[in-house]
């Protein structure tokens, strides 16, 4: 009995043995073989295979290997020879036929290749799939006119209509028809409407192809006219959006809203992103349009403000820049008009958040543009009291901060910076420029010891807005607070200058440009005083200041800083572009690394692009 049992076990082990060492020896070749094809000797890689197709011809991994590297060194009638013999394994295999015809596409015979395709839908012609599979054959190929024609037959076949939808209109757009594309997404919408999101997203890619919207905006009009359905407005008004048509994208917003007796959120959503894109008449007429129309809606809170947020912005025209901002021409008639709005919404509104939103912009405009310093205080002292905690509430105490500065309060101002600095739910850049006031503070009283301490701190996140001016300011008290008694005179003039004290400033900066040894000091007194000439609108003066800096070495302390300036009065204050286009590129040449390359850039695209539209 055991002896019967060993033998059969003796048996078994010698008839599979050979075949597990043989599976051990191909596998060894394929990998030998793949080797070969990485490193690129093809030639011994092809042997290797077909020893083992020889072993094994109906492994898949071997034969697609063989292809592979035929295809690679254009082996095309080897290609074919060997799908040719693997078909006499697998006679009704689609992709074998799609793989012959991509093969003489390759080899330039066309009609040799859509003969085998066609075979190949001939072998299930019943199966979506396979018209699926002979048409991705077929685009791989670039022979998109025939992966239509099959898509299209495999459509015909099946109950689901909206099947190859997208494959098509990817087709159309890939050989520029773009109506035929777009006519299959309406298709697909008026099958699958809740793809509207995805259609979008389509049409999204067509951004800035002026000749592509506006046919595909044509295509969408005549097909709405012929199918009556809310949906195509919301596409049309969508791609006239995407061409910068926001008037017209409105129009069609509107059309939709009372389609679906909607209650003006589409409006608000279309007038917010003309709003983003400065279209600001059309925002201002959507808004309007929610508050003349939707009155019971709960939108038109939001719609009301900005609306006036709007008319603001159109105000607002100059950068958001202290600097130029107080060098600009303010039209009070105008920002008198936007505070008594703002004053009208926060009584409509008084316990809603939009009262605090509103109060805030109200105090603002008194701050910024009126300068009546006593009404935006208490207004942003009712925000402290009312909104305790919030953004709001920190952002009025840093106004009512700069406000104790202009009325020379300076310990009340530190005071307001505190309390921010006690809020750990605040954003970073709430937080450095509390730190920043106070440093600034701390440099006016000659503490400045603790306004390196102050400027540490808000230059730790570099990607604020006053980091870079805090690098500055600390390099100039470390470099200098052993000259105490000139940087003393260089900070009284500095706080003059904030407090719009102009001529004091100026007597105090001329004191000490006067003087000898100052060196570093000295650019930074030239610097402050092209800054104030700016305050007064004396851009000349200014000029010849900044040509003392940008005219020494380009390793000047403040070169970068003063050649930016440079371009910068003939772009907001002389209003010559072109001269300031120059200077923009001459920055960008000489000082590719400096911390104000980024505002550098912004400025000659901003000048680069207005020209190529005013052309």
């Amino acid at each position: 009995m055991k002896r019967s049992i060993l033998y059969k076990i003796l048996l078994v082990s010698f008839l599979v043995l050979p075949s597990v060492i043989s599976g051990q020896d191909a596998e060894t070749k394929y990998k030998l073989a793949q080797n070969y094809e990485r490193s690129g000797n093809f030639e011994k890689a092809e042997n290797l295979l077909n020893e083992l197709i020889e072993q094994q011809p109906w492994n898949y991994s071997y034969f697609n290997s063989l292809y592979n590297i035929y295809i690679k060194q254009k082996k095309y009638d080897e290609a074919v020879g060997i799908i040719s013999q693997r078909l006499t394994y697998s006679p009704n295999d689609p992709s074998l036929y799609g793989l012959m015809g991509s093969v003489y596409f390759m080899k330039e015979m066309s009609d040799s290749a859509y003969f085998y395709w066609d075979k190949g839908i001939e072998t299930n012609p019943s199966s979506i799939s396979t018209y699926r599979i002979i048409a991705n054959y077929a685009i791989e190929s670039r022979a998109l006119d025939r992966a239509l024609e099959y898509l299209k037959m495999g459509r015909q076949l099946s109950s689901d209509k909206s099947i190859f939808t997208l494959d098509l209109a990817n087709i159309y757009s890939l050989t520029l028809r773009y109506k035929e594309a777009t006519l299959e997404y309406c298709y697909l919408l008026s099958i699958k409407p809740d793809q509207i999101g995805l259609v979008k997203t389509k049409f999204n890619s067509y951004s800035g192809n002026k000749k592509a919207l506006d046919e595909i905006t044509e295509t969408l009009e005549s097909y709405y006219k012929e199918n009556p359905q809310p949906i195509y407005l919301d596409l049309i008004a969508y791609c006239n959006m995407l061409n910068g048509n926001y008037n017209a994208a409105l129009n069609f917003t509107i059309e939709y809203e009372k389609k679906i007796n909607g209650n003006g959120a589409s409006i608000y959503s279309m007038a917010q992103t003309a709003l983003r894109s400065k279209a600001y008449d059309a925002a201002l007429t959507g808004y309007r349009y929610i508050v003349d129309n939707f009155p019971g809606s709960n939108i038109v809170p939001i719609a009301k403000i900005s609306r006036v947020e709007t008319l603001r912005a159109k105000l607002n025209k100059n950068p958001k820049n202290d600097l130029w901002h107080y060098a600009k021409i303010i039209d009070t008639v105008e920002y008198k008009r936007l505070s008594e709005e703002y004053k009208k919404i926060a009584g409509e509104y008084v316990n809603s958040n939009i009262f605090i939103q509103a109060l805030y912009s109200r105090a603002e405009i008194e701050f910024e543009n009126l300068r009546n310093y006593r009404l935006a205080d208490s207004i942003f002292t009712i925000i402290n009291l009312r909104a305790p905690g919030t953004e709001y509430s920190a952002k009025a105490f840093l106004k009512r901060g700069l406000i104790a500065i202009y009325s020379d309060n300076l310990e009340q101002a530190k005071t307001f910076f505190d309390n921010i600095l006690l809020n750990n739910k605040l954003s970073a850049d709430l937080k450095a420029e509390a730190y920043f006031r106070k440093a600034k503070i701390d440099f006016w009283q000659n503490y400045f010891e603790s306004a390196l301490s102050n400027l540490k701190s808000a230059s730790g996140d570099l990607s604020s807005a006053f980091a870079n001016d805090a690098i500055e300011l600390s390099a100039l008290i470390s470099t200098l607070k052993r000259d105490s008694s000139n940087l003393a005179i260089y900070a009284k003039s500095d706080l003059f200058a904030f407090q719009k004290k102009y001529e004091e400033a100026v007597a105090l900066l001329k004191d000490l440009i006067k003087r000898d040894n100052l060196f570093i000091l000295k650019d930074f007194a030239l610097y402050r005083l092209a800054e104030v000439n700016i305050y007064t609108k004396s851009y000349g003066e200014a000029l010849e200041y900044l040509k003392e800096l940008t005219g020494k070495s380009e390793n000047g302390i403040l070169s970068d800083k003063a050649l930016l300036l440079t371009a910068q009065i003939y772009q907001y204050g002389l209003k010559d572009e072109s001269k300031a286009g120059e200077l923009y590129e001459n920055f960008l040449e000489k000082y590719p690394d400096s911390l104000y390359l980024e505002t550098a850039i912004q400025n000659l695209n901003y000048i680069q692009t207005k020209k190529g539209k005013d052309g």
